[in-house]
């Protein structure tokens, strides 16, 4: 929290490496709040950008429980404006039966603005059905006088949606991108398009009806329109010439910043190899094009914008008490497809430890098509049905229905029966709150890609990063980032296992996450299927233990008056480097000061 707050007095950009379970939401609310409180000329609005709709929700509640602490501690009325943003299907009030239209909301609406007070998704519709508004109208229209906004990426990086939606908040403002280990991605795909070659069929008759009012209301002096018609009619069939040509073409556009983007054209789609359906991709490479518009519209130098980037899986601070058990498990090989060996090996570590472990498992593979091959190779030999004698068995899909049931059904059968199984995949929607993970092989991205590979040519051509260290650290990233889910507190315990020797190379080991590779001790390298089992028993029957109160006594919470003790003034001191030139006033700010109990 020193540091956040050196960031926020320096105006400019931070990113906050903290390890999964140690308060960052909590940590960043505290103090961003409290700075707006003691300076509201300076900091007028909080934006907080999450990637996911529960994730937005678990912020809300988070904040909800800090104002309503705030307000116990200081006994000041809140009138802080708090809310979160999400599109409208998850904004649609099935009982608003009659919303009213656009025009009579911006006679009626913007009349009845929110009241101050904490709403997440759930208040929005309730406080729609009761007014008869839309509610995400409504808290399109309250944004812009809310102190703290809680919303998705896209609504300040995708442009269309940023133009809409985020165009004219406050230029004093914090901006904070958490669980950013991917926002590159994020950035890369807000830039990008992807044009079926049946859309260009589709494309030609829309520019008809544009000629003849162009003719009539424009004069022939500036009736620069019609030539852009005629450009873009000339191109068009240019592209629809070249989809038509069964070879793989990359472009780069010369009139935008050096190999910032790229067009490349498919003769077949990913699904269909065999069947001709030309695509054509119009790809960003350079992720910084994405972030720009946003410093842009928000300067930074000139006002009070900082951007703190939130990451949970880089390395923490030393104090993360003992509660995490990492195993290297000995078993696959690095070459593809794997032999029907391997398989059963990874077969007979998921039946070993579903015998051990008392609750929830969740069994991490590379992609998609990797666990349906695995999968299919346990069900004919017979391990599936072994397994289930020890627990359910769920399975993650592409479709998001079905998977948004699976996680249901999933922690359901955790909280109440004997446990059960969660095969899911690196790269897709993960669970939290577990406590035991493996993680079959090193989740690589797709290397076959033409995205991908027009990607590390510009990144080896432009910052001289070599394809390999990228495709590893890409790797390694979302590999931290899933075992780091069963770590969700300081109190809690979890069990992981990376089931590849590749783990245990040092250019793999090397790009973990600090608090993981300290314990990957020596030994819990290299281990058979039986050392593995007897390591998690030992470690289980450890957490089962009873812990002493005296222990677990510590020091989680701080008034303002310790606070303010010559003591805790001291520590502050001591912990401060006498180099900084931004220093913590913490005797201007009330911060809620989360720590770990020693």
């Amino acid at each position: 929290m020193l540091e956040l707050k050196r960031t926020l007095d320096a105006k400019g950009h931070g990113v906050l490496e903290m390890p999964s379970g140690t308060g960052k939401t909590i940590s960043l609310l505290s103090l961003i709040v409290a700075y707006q409180r003691e300076y509201p000329l300076e900091v007028t609005k909080l934006i907080y950008c999450s990637r996911t709709v529960p994730e937005m929700e678990k912020v809300v509640e988070g904040l909800r429980k800090l104002m309503e602490f705030c307000s116990k501690e200081t006994g000041e009325k809140n009138n802080f404006l708090a809310l979160a943003l999400s599109s409208r299907k998850n904004l649609c009030s099935p009982r608003a039966q009659q919303p009213k239209p656009a025009f009579e909301f911006d006679a009626m609406g913007k009349q009845v603005p929110l009241p101050a007070g904490v709403y997440n998704l759930d208040d929005l519709k309730d406080f729609g059905w009761r007014k008869v508004l839309c509610p995400h109208y409504l808290a399109r229209y309250s944004i812009l006088h809310a102190n703290i906004i809680v919303y998705s990426y896209h609504y300040l990086l995708h442009p269309k949606i940023a133009d809409l939606v985020s165009k004219e908040l406050s230029k004093k403002s914090v901006v904070v991108f958490d669980e950013a280990y991917n926002i590159d991605n994020v950035c890369i795909d807000s830039m990008s398009v992807t044009s079926p070659g049946g859309l260009w069929t589709t494309v030609r008759p829309t520019w008809r009806p544009y000629r003849t009012p162009f003719s009539k209301v424009v004069p022939g002096s500036i009736r620069t329109a019609e030539h852009f018609v005629g450009f873009m009619k000339r191109f068009l069939e240019y592209l629809k010439a070249r989809l038509r040509i069964h070879h793989l073409f990359t472009f780069f556009v010369l009139s935008l910043p050096p190999s910032g983007f790229t067009i490349i054209t498919e003769p077949f789609e990913d699904r269909t190899p065999t069947i001709a359906n030309p695509v054509l991709h119009f790809s960003c490479m350079d992720p910084s094009i994405a972030i720009k518009p946003v410093f842009r519209a928000l300067p930074v130098c000139h006002h009070y914008v900082r951007d703190p980037f939130t990451v949970g899986y880089l390395p923490p601070n030393p104090g993360l008490p003992a509660c995490y058990r990492g195993i290297l498990h000995h078993d696959a090989g690095t070459h593809l497809p794997l032999p029907s060996s391997v398989i059963r090996n990874y077969g007979n570590l998921l039946l070993e430890m579903t015998a051990i472990v008392p609750d929830c498992i969740v069994a991490f593979f590379t992609s998609y098509t990797y666990m349906e091959n695995v999968v299919a190779s346990w069900y004919e030999q017979g391990i599936l049905e072994n397994v289930q004698r020890n627990k359910l068995i769920f399975i993650e899909t592409p479709d998001v229905a079905e998977t948004s049931m699976a996680l249901e059904k999933y922690q359901e059968a955790c909280e109440n029966g004997r446990g059960a199984i969660l095969l899911s995949v690196a790269r897709g929607k993960v669970s939290e709150g577990i406590d035991f993970v493996i993680m079959f092989g090193v989740p690589y991205v797709y290397t076959q890609s033409r995205i991908l590979k027009a990607r590390l040519e510009y990144l080896r051509d432009q910052f001289q990063i070599r394809e390999n260290d990228f495709l590893t650290f890409d790797a390694m990233r979302h590999a931290a980032q899933c075992v780091g889910r069963a770590i969700r507190g300081k109190t809690d315990y979890g069990l992981m296992i990376f089931a590849d020797k590749r783990y245990a190379r040092a250019d793999k080991r090397g790009k973990l996450p600090r608090w993981i590779q300290e314990h990957l001790t020596d030994g819990s390298l290299n281990l058979t299927i039986d050392e593995t089992v007897q390591l998690s028993k030992h470690f289980l029957r450890q957490m089962a233990q009873p812990f002493k109160q005296e222990d677990q006594l510590g020091l989680s919470l701080l008034t303002l008056e310790q606070l303010q003790s010559e003591d805790m003034l001291q520590k502050i001191q001591a912990v401060s480097s006498p180099s900084q030139t931004h220093v913590c006033h913490t005797d201007k700010i009330t911060v809620p000061i989360l720590s770990y109990c020693k």
